[in-house]
């Protein structure tokens, strides 16, 4: 290596050390006390690289020594920029602040470096793709439950086999992929691809390939990433074509079926049921002309995917590894296997809405799962988006600043979780089973005591009790976030 080249790496460490500091600076409210930074040369980009490496143990010790003596602390981080994380206490007062000064999308667009990673612009510009996930999954999921199961079953029979007698190895994170990745593309593209192998092998790799090229981008200084964030992000460009090699022709034939059946309503079409063809009208309804284009829709479907096939794998892969970790004698599996055959016996052996709703051992082990294993060391991160910045709580964030809350600690607090670091599968189902055996144990007094009462409102004071526990234990349920439990956020924006 010549010496001309050594000086110029140099130079370009200095440089970009200069910048860190120099941003760090810019980007958080002063006086605030950081953790993991230390009295020592370029503290800051020092204590950057310790937030990268251990965030999970900084954001520990900041949330123990600062947040709960309901102090702000700073939590540093190379990758996603130092950020100010509020004392539980304040969480309420973060999420009622309206987005157009704290945004979590934005937050997340950053985090995902979508201007760069996402295939077309207008997906970070106009996100109503999101609008759609929220409104109609929850609707329709219940009409497409035989056909998720189906999909999911047929995966595992794939990818694991359905030979009871003879062990095999499987890698638990790539068959999850996998199978997430079928049945992620049968609810948002249909069935004419989820068992499309090159399709899912296109899909998977996007996915993955979202995730890493991210995380390069985000290592750049800002003003680097106009230009050498488009060159990193090449690859991405090469998985999307390969997965609209497939896509790009259904999503064709079903705006043209639409067309033709809007120009004759004899034409024999029946519309699927997925994400997809939810997305076509919803993109074609659009004022923007720009959003009727094909390879637009296909951009949409091929990102809320992405977030679905990695999210699913992740946490059902944590769930199983979970689960069979158990000691033997808890016999967590056989628990599990019997509320399964029971209640899918009690729904004539069809998967349904309501039979996944009773559940609730199941439903608690994988939220157990999220709990033990939270995948972020904060949550609830917004960015600060006025101009002038933000005055919060009597805290000044500068824009483009980031403020957050602790997530990894909070889960696992013994003051909010006995045993925290134990994986308790029916932490959240084993109270509301208790309290139903109770209940139905003193049915018949409860009755007597209610007929028994001499007015309407003493009735009412009888039954009030009772009512106010079935919902706290219904409350428990895997869909419900809390203070608490911020596996995957609090508030409005919650996923």
């Amino acid at each position: 290596m010549s010496l001309g080249t050594i000086i110029g790496v140099l130079a370009l460490l200095t440089s970009y050390f200069v910048y860190w500091e120099w941003y760090s600076r810019q980007t958080v409210p002063k006086g605030v006390p950081w953790v993991g930074r230390r009295h020592e040369w370029l503290s800051k980009m020092r204590a950057g690289w310790r937030g990268l490496i251990n965030a999970k143990s900084l954001v520990t010790e900041g949330y123990y020594k600062y947040s709960k003596n309901n102090q702000y602390f700073i939590v540093p981080n190379t990758l996603a920029g130092p950020e100010l994380l509020v004392p539980t206490s304040m969480i309420s007062t973060l999420l009622a602040q309206p987005d157009e000064d704290l945004s979590s999308m934005e937050y997340h667009n950053d985090f995902m470096q979508g201007d760069y990673t996402f295939p077309d612009r207008r997906i970070s510009e106009n996100r109503i793709h999101v609008g759609l996930m929220r409104k109609a999954i929850p609707r329709q999921i219940p009409s497409m439950m035989v056909d998720l199961m189906e999909e999911i079953s047929a995966g595992y029979d794939e990818f694991w086999g359905t030979d009871t007698d003879q062990w095999q190895d499987v890698s638990l994170h790539d068959t999850m992929m996998e199978i997430a990745a079928r049945m992620s593309t049968r609810f948002f593209l249909g069935p004419t691809l989820c068992r499309n192998r090159e399709f899912i092998r296109a899909a998977s790799r996007y996915a993955r390939s979202i995730v890493y090229t991210a995380m390069l981008i985000r290592f750049l200084p800002v003003p680097l990433r106009p230009l050498l964030g488009r060159l990193i992000a090449v690859p991405i460009q090469y998985f999307f074509r390969q997965w609209g090699k497939y896509s790009f022709p259904l999503i064709k034939q079903r705006m043209d079926d639409l067309q033709r059946k809007s120009r004759d309503p004899s034409f024999d079409y029946k519309e699927p049921n997925d994400f997809l063809q939810w997305q076509i009208h919803v993109s074609l309804a659009h004022p923007d002309p720009g959003e009727h284009a094909g390879p637009v829709i296909g951009a949409r479907a091929a990102i809320v995917n992405f977030a679905s096939i990695h999210t699913s794998a992740m946490v059902t892969a944590g769930t199983l590894m979970d689960i069979y970790s158990t000691p033997p004698e808890e016999g967590v599996a056989q628990y599990l296997h019997e509320e399964v055959i029971r209640i899918l016996g009690e729904e004539s052996g069809v998967w349904t809405k309501a039979g996944l709703q009773k559940m609730t051992r199941l439903d608690s082990a994988v939220k157990e799962t999220l709990r033990l294993r939270a995948a972020g060391a904060s949550i609830l991160s917004r960015k600060v988006m006025a101009p002038e910045g933000v005055h919060f709580a009597g805290i000044y964030l500068p824009p483009g600043s980031t403020i957050g809350a602790p997530a990894w600690p909070v889960m696992h607090d013994p003051e909010n979780w006995p045993s925290p670091d134990r994986y308790d599968a029916f932490r959240f189902s084993r109270p509301r089973e208790e309290f139903e055996a109770s209940r139905r144990e003193a049915a018949a007094q409860t009755a007597v005591k209610v007929d028994a009462a001499e007015d309407a409102e003493e009735k009412a004071v009888l039954n009030e009790g009772d009512v106010a526990e079935i919902l706290y234990h219904k409350n428990q349920s895997l869909l419900n976030t809390s203070e608490t439990f911020l596996a995957w956020g609090h508030g409005k924006h919650a996923w």
